[in-house]
């Protein structure tokens, strides 16, 4: 029935078309390492100038672009096969490519990025290493809170990350994609004393952009502090985030591998997980608090290398907290029709849904989470699917607190 999202309506509608016509736009690519390999098959070897094995020169900004000790890279900037060891570059300008490259600086600002900024046009980062290994952090109690990247409105693809606190923030309105990239080694320090940095490996606090797409990473966030591999997170109050999507990640290290997390602020119902691996060493494979969860989560498997296509067993779901007050979705019903489509319909029975969550399932006991359909909806189509084969669904409603109970459960045939 009601939409309480409804003021954001003009913003939400106008993101997911332009996510399609991103993840239209930006194909695997075919001049680095970037998109050749999913996430469980990377290594230092494969990313980065690890298999270059180039010794490369180093670059000295000019002094005109440095600003106490800053280096302010000029709009249109095209630097390939350098050496760099300045310990702040910003990509405000906008339009900068870096390939090839080794950042690897001696000193980092307390709690600062090395790499920051979101400029007009879009930045790339490509087959690089970022190296904090050299920066003393005895000297600077700070590394632990630093990241290697935090900016918005970038490609960051094929590139080995290691030796920060973090690995990688986005953040802004614009689109944005991690891909083929390792994240490793992060490390943890006393920002003040007995007061310890908690680090991430690839972190999302406030993203409305069209789409921000994580592909074929391995991010490792192994040390004795870490949050975790990946959390996403609405900090402030007028935080929010919508319109990610992870596929072909190995997630691993201590903590959790996956968060959502409301927080102060709030996040949408487009957030979605396909074919990523989970090396659960911590807590377990994540959690969601409050919100409406995953849109989609399906062939999430725990990491395995003994099998083909490191499939382990499957990687259960994790769900958001029940909303108090919202009402389940009822008379749910199913009717297969031919050329492969199941059409479900049920009763709305709840008056402040932000959507309702759709699960299917090949057995009738582990559900995967296909879609989050928009509020006020009776219907869905499930399309594509095998003759033959009956599949089971059940659904529920969702809002900025959780979820409701799920429906009765259904089943048919498809033809």
């Amino acid at each position: 029935m009601k939409n309480i999202l409804s003021s954001r309506t003009n913003i939400i509608i106008p993101a997911i078309l332009l996510w399609i016509a991103f993840v239209i736009m930006i194909p695997s690519c075919s001049d680095g390492s970037a998109g050749r390999l999913h996430g469980w098959d990377l290594d230092e070897t494969t990313t980065g100038i690890g298999s270059t094995g180039i010794s490369l020169p180093l670059y000295i900004p000019p002094d005109d672009e440095i600003e106490s000790g800053t280096w302010y890279v000029p709009a249109g900037s095209k630097i390939t096969g350098k050496r760099i060891k300045t310990g702040g570059v910003v990509l405000d300008a906008g339009g900068i490519t870096f390939r090839q490259c080794l950042f690897r600086p001696t000193s980092i600002g307390r709690g600062m990025p090395l790499l920051h900024g979101s400029g007009p046009e879009t930045n790339l980062i490509m087959d690089c290493e970022i190296d904090g290994s050299l920066i003393d952090p005895t000297v600077h109690t700070g590394l632990g809170t630093s990241i290697a990247i935090s900016a918005g409105n970038i490609r960051v693809e094929g590139c080995n990350i290691h030796h920060f606190g973090s690995g990688v923030a986005f953040h802004g309105s614009d689109p944005v994609v991690l891909r083929a990239c390792y994240i490793h080694h992060l490390v943890d320090t006393e920002y003040n004393p007995g007061d310890w940095s908690h680090t991430d490996g690839f972190t999302i606090r406030g993203f409305s952009g069209a789409g921000a797409i994580i592909e074929n990473n391995r991010i490792d966030a192994h040390n004795g502090h870490c949050t975790g591999a990946v959390f996403l997170q609405a900090t402030w109050d007028d935080s929010f985030y919508d319109n990610i999507a992870f596929e072909g990640n190995l997630l691993e290290g201590n903590g959790y591998n996956l968060m959502i997390e409301r927080s102060n602020g709030a996040y949408g119902a487009n957030i979605r997980a396909v074919n990523n691996r989970f090396n659960v060493q911590g807590y377990g494979v994540g959690y969601v608090d409050h919100g409406p969860g995953w849109a989609e989560w399906r062939r999430n498997f725990l990491n395995n290398p003994h099998r083909k296509g490191n499939r382990g067993a499957p990687a259960p779901e994790p769900m958001t907290q029940g909303a108090a007050g919202l009402a389940a979705p009822g008379n749910l019903t199913a009717s297969a029709a031919p050329g492969g489509t199941i059409t479900l319909s049920w009763s709305d029975n709840s008056a402040d849904e932000l959507g309702f969550k759709i699960m299917r399932s090949i057995d009738g006991a582990f559900f995967d989470s296909l879609t989050i359909v928009d509020a006020d909806s009776v219907s869905y189509a499930d399309t594509g699917l095998t003759a033959g084969t009956t599949y089971y669904y059940r659904i529920a409603a969702v809002n900025d607190e959780g979820i409701s109970d799920f429906s009765n459960s259904v089943n048919a045939e498809a033809q």
